[in-house]
């Protein structure tokens, strides 16, 4: 059996599992916002999920202090307060699987940042990819009609932005290990967890409706998404090779997308599925050819 769980075998097992998980958790926002408020629930749902990854770290003996505080303070507050309040107003009105491509789209927006601000090159075979990448989005926005979900989407796309600003930020962090990761996202979570209290005060939405599904969808998005998916992560990083790793992400937004469209019936229209998979093509392309180098992975985002 510890040769099964140190082997390649179960970290491929394990990633697969975390698609799933991951994947199905936009499926579960979509469906805790009808019973709370965007930020209420955020709030409650990230503050949570700090509070069990600190847990989670004392139990396995890992380091709980603060790695650089003002930089992630200025992390909880892209990674945590701006990104995950895009990412969840966005769910309000909009589909799920349509959200989860969208927000999807960061790889492409930390090439271009990195290329316009880092001075990072970006490869040659990378620019039709980024382009092919562009196409799929005005698919799946349909700038040429205005429809009832369009800031929804732009809301998405806003999103992934935010979440490549904050990797971008990362990659500025000077981490020892992956032990110390576990210590950045859980503080970044909490950190960042004010700004959303501080939200849910300013914009405060109708009464939360304690009802079983909220309850469901909490422990779902806390526990087994948040918490437990963070600690799935960090085993995949330890046992596979980045760029796998990155190929096995990819599953995430599909996943998403096929449980929206089974679960919610939010089907896509066939401009939209034509979209999503220029994306889904575009993003396989560009984690093949992206170096492997040495970095920090980005915290949790789910």
């Amino acid at each position: 059996m510890r040769r099964f769980l140190n082997s390649e075998s179960a970290a491929v097992a394990t990633l697969a599992l975390l698609s799933v998980v991951w994947g199905y958790n936009w499926v579960v926002v979509k469906i805790a916002l009808q019973y709370a408020g965007p930020f209420q629930f955020l709030a409650f749902r990230m503050t949570l999920a700090a509070l069990v990854l600190f847990a989670i770290g004392r139990l396995l003996g890992l380091p709980l202090a603060m790695p650089h505080p003002k930089k992630t303070l200025l992390l909880g507050l892209v990674q945590t307060t701006l990104y995950g309040s895009l990412m969840t107003w966005a769910l309000v009105r909009g589909g799920a699987g349509k959200v989860a491509i969208l927000t999807f789209t960061m790889p492409f927006w930390i090439v271009i940042l990195a290329w316009m601000f880092l001075g990072e090159r970006v490869r040659a075979r990378q620019w039709p990819i980024i382009f092919l990448a562009l196409c799929g989005m005005i698919l799946i926005l349909e700038p040429w009609q205005l429809k009832s979900d369009y800031f929804s989407n732009l809301l998405a796309v806003a999103g992934g932005l935010c979440w490549a600003i904050s990797v971008l930020q990362i990659k500025k962090i000077e981490l020892n290990s992956q032990r110390e990761l576990f210590a950045l996202t859980a503080w970044q979570m909490i950190l960042g967890s004010i700004g959303l209290i501080a939200l849910s005060l300013i914009f405060p939405s109708h009464p939360i409706r304690w009802e079983m599904p909220l309850i469901l969808a909490l422990c779902y998005s806390v526990i087994i998404a948040a918490a437990l998916g963070w600690v799935m992560w960090l085993f995949v990083l330890q046992r596979l090779p980045a760029n796998i790793s990155s190929l096995g992400t990819l599953a995430i937004p599909v996943i998403g997308t096929l449980a929206a469209w089974i679960q919610l019936h939010d089907a896509p229209t066939r401009i939209e599925l034509a979209g999503i998979f220029l994306i889904c093509v575009a993003l396989a392309g560009l984690a093949m050819t992206t170096e492997t180098r040495k970095k920090v992975p980005q915290p949790n985002t789910t």
